[in-house]
């Protein structure tokens, strides 16, 4: 009877038998379906690989287009600027007189801000009234005057010396536009002055990677981005005869020439004042 009672208690649970124990049994099957086989681990190494190298292709793909984007921006940009500001300074001048070619990627000229129309001359302080008008106002520091005089209908060079109050504003009936100012001037007598343009020693130029101005004697000032190639240049426009006509500007953009512009520009060549 009593080996009976050992068997009964090595199958009971909890005996010093073999028996297992059912929780613990439920608990280790548990753990072993929450972990990965390695076969499913490659898959999902695998799978993880193909999204990233999507996701960076993807990635690299719009950083492209976006640098592209901003290439052709810049192109159009620097083309734009180019061919507006030399034709509107070219333009209003006289070839050979208030411009020229200097070398074959810079124009030197007169960049003309505005014009001044005579209506009194006081003599005793050498002062004109003028009713002006321009991109700008006049600077005596850096602008010079061209002074059209009635006795010889011809246009003189002449210094801007000073620009304050009209000695005389009921003699100008402004424009609309137009400003009533006092100026003087020094060189030629302007007593027979009837009309003045004012301008800028200026310079053009395609060089050091942009289109740049230099004003006077200042430094050069970039006015595009950094994309105009090394082979620029700025061809002179004869006619059959050989006379200057204009410019012919050669415009290369980006790396290896990728763009060629060409285009004439010319300046006034009647000799006309606007």
């Amino acid at each position: 009877m009593a080996r009976s009672g050992a068997g009964e208690a090595r199958g009971r649970p909890g005996g010093g038998g073999d028996a297992v124990n059912p929780a613990s049994h439920r608990r280790r099957r548990r753990l072993e379906r929450a972990g990965h086989t390695l076969p499913e681990l490659v898959v999902s190494l695998l799978l993880a690989g193909i999204i990233g190298a999507a996701v960076i292709a993807l990635f690299a793909s719009s950083t492209a287009a976006l640098r592209q984007l901003v290439v052709r921006s810049e192109h159009a940009e620097t083309r734009r600027t180019v061919s507006a500001l030399l034709l509107e300074e070219l333009s209003v001048g006289v070839v050979g007189r208030d411009w020229r070619l200097d070398g074959d990627r810079a124009v030197r000229l007169r960049a003309f801000r505005g014009y001044a129309r005579v209506c009194a001359w006081t003599p005793a302080s050498s002062v004109l009234t003028v009713a002006w008008r321009g991109q700008r106002a006049p600077d005596p520091g850096r602008d010079s005057v061209l002074v059209l005089r009635a006795e010889d209908a011809a246009w003189t060079a002449a210094d801007l010396a000073w620009v304050g109050g009209a000695p005389d504003p009921d003699a100008c009936g402004p424009l609309p536009g137009e400003r009533v100012a006092g100026w003087r001037v020094s060189g030629p007598d302007p007593s027979g002055a009837l009309l003045l343009r004012f301008f800028e020693q200026g310079r053009y130029s395609l060089e050091d990677g942009a289109f740049r101005y230099r004003q006077g004697t200042a430094g050069r000032q970039p006015l595009t981005p950094d994309v105009v190639g090394r082979g620029s240049r700025l061809h002179p426009w004869l006619d059959p005869a050989g006379e200057l006509l204009g410019v012919e500007v050669e415009l290369h953009l980006g790396d290896g020439a990728s763009v060629v512009d060409r285009w004439r520009l010319s300046g006034d060549p009647a000799g006309r004042a606007w």
